[in-house]
């Protein structure tokens, strides 16, 4: 297996290889740490909504009616 190990390692470096770097210096500086923060906050806050969207419908599709808090 370790060739293939190789191969997906090497794929994945191409494919995200740019991204580590910039990940990477980002965390040098606290501005960068602060983009980082910001980012991840609207993905999470974008992430939130599309998933109380799908459980809204799952509950209807099974009869929960009580929903509670939600996500």
């Amino acid at each position: 297996y370790g060739h293939m190990k190789k191969a997906i390692m090497e794929k994945m470096d191409a494919l995200f290889g740019d991204a580590r770097v910039k990940y990477r210096e980002l965390l040098e500086t606290p501005a960068g740490q602060e983009e980082l923060e910001a980012v991840l906050q609207q993905g999470a806050a974008k992430a939130r909504s599309t998933a109380r969207g799908v459980l809204a419908r799952v509950y209807d599709a099974v009869g929960i009616k009580n929903r509670g808090s939600g996500v």
